[in-house]
């Protein structure tokens, strides 16, 4: 852990030393973390209702999030099986304890949030006929805005078809949306042509060239 981090953990326990919980997430526990970046504490306690609020600590932003653990358990409930949020899971399955007062009680919520994030995403039959149908649908448009010349619905009915093709692709596969600069590298692993269709996208010069690529993806 980077020494920036860690005098700013002192000083959060410092100050809260009356909260039950501290919990540190995010890039802090990574090597990834800058002193640009922010660091990440979730406060859990009784008396606390969900609420964020930002704090300066020697030029460091750190953000706080507060709530207690009965509504913590709720959200991780609701998460299970879901496709694109599983936000509270993941701050909590992937934390690192700073200090608690009620060790047995966290401990059953990072292992329910940890399971939480192994489940699989819940989907339908129905789920993937309208994925398909949004793909197909949105390409259509996308040869109008060629022709009209609208660039910005373009782009915008293009980031429609891929969005569609993502949900699919994850549902399909067994994953669920991580946070974006993770979703390559698990495209790469669970989608790997998806990905080459992504970049081969991006990297097309015109926009008869990204449709013709894009039009891959209602042939999967």
């Amino acid at each position: 852990m980077k020494i920036e981090v860690q005098e700013i953990i002192e000083i959060i326990q410092s100050q809260y030393q009356d909260i039950d919980t501290v919990l540190l997430f995010g890039s802090a526990l990574t090597s990834e973390w800058t002193p640009e970046s922010d660091i990440d504490i979730f406060l859990i306690d009784d008396r606390y209702n969900d609420s964020r609020s930002e704090l300066i600590i020697n030029d460091i932003s750190v953000e706080i999030q507060e709530d207690n653990f009965s509504n913590i358990l709720k959200d991780i409930e609701s998460e299970r099986g879901q496709l694109l949020n599983r936000n509270v899971s993941t701050m909590i399955g992937t934390s690192r304890i700073i200090s608690s007062k009620s060790s047995e009680k966290l401990a059953k919520l990072i292992n329910f949030a940890k399971l939480t994030l192994s489940s699989t995403p819940v989907y339908s039959e129905q789920d993937v006929k309208m994925w398909k149908y949004s793909i197909a649908d949105y390409l259509s448009k996308l040869e109008k805005d060629i022709i009209t010349g609208d660039n910005i619905a373009f782009y915008l009915h293009a980031n429609y078809v891929l969005q569609n093709a993502l949900e699919m692709s994850l549902a399909l596969n067994g994953a669920y949306m991580p946070q974006p600069k993770y979703l390559g590298k698990l495209l790469v692993e669970k989608d790997p042509e998806l990905f080459e269709i992504w970049n081969q996208y991006l990297e097309a010069d015109s926009l008869t060239q990204k449709i013709t690529i894009l039009n891959r993806l209602k042939e999967r």
